[in-house]
């Protein structure tokens, strides 16, 4: 059985970088990795 905290983290972090990955995609600051 999972610790419900440990969960709660891991869905916490998920959802961090699903949020950074699509302001990446929406707003793309870095142009060399562009090309």
């Amino acid at each position: 059985m999972m610790d419900k905290r440990l969960f709660k983290r891991l869905v916490e972090s998920m959802t961090q970088m699903e949020a950074i990955v699509r302001s990446e995609r929406s707003f793309p600051l870095d142009c060399e990795s562009n090309q």
